[in-house]
């Protein structure tokens, strides 16, 4: 059965070598996170068994009617660390897998389509995940 999370927040799995901690998952566990910057979009979480792998699934729907717009092709597995943000100022969602890299999804006529984001790297990254993961992306950079 899949629970539908109506709100974006860190997916963060503990294991034995990687954790958060309830601070750092309490931060992100921002409702004003899960619509987009016009409040058009809502992303949506859902989480579901991928032959074995608890997993999650990630949607970018209608904020009003909560229509599935649009279901990324990726799977998020929930074991890896895994952020979700939309960008600061545009209706572009971002979401960084510690397991399968950096992508963000734009808007482009009635599709959404997916960037990665290391061949894309002049991309400006929303400041939430400069935060969160700054080796990666620094402070200042992009």
């Amino acid at each position: 059965m899949r629970n539908k999370i109506n709100l974006v927040f860190i997916l963060c799995a503990m294991f034995t070598s990687t954790s958060c901690t309830l601070q750092r998952r309490q931060r992100f566990a921002d409702f004003s996170h899960s619509l987009s910057p016009s409040g058009t979009y809502q992303a949506i979480i859902e989480e579901f068994n991928n032959n074995g792998v608890n997993s999650y699934r990630l949607f970018i729907a209608d904020a009003v009617h909560n229509d599935h717009k649009f279901e990324t092709e990726l799977t998020f597995r929930r074991r890896d660390m895994n952020f979700v943000f939309w960008a600061d100022e545009e209706d572009i969602l971002w979401a960084n897998s510690g397991d399968i890299g950096t992508f963000f999804w734009v808007k482009e006529h009635d599709s959404w389509v997916k960037k990665v984001f290391s061949e894309n790297r002049d991309a400006k990254v929303p400041q939430a995940l400069k935060e969160v993961l700054p080796r990666l992306f620094g402070y200042g950079d992009h």
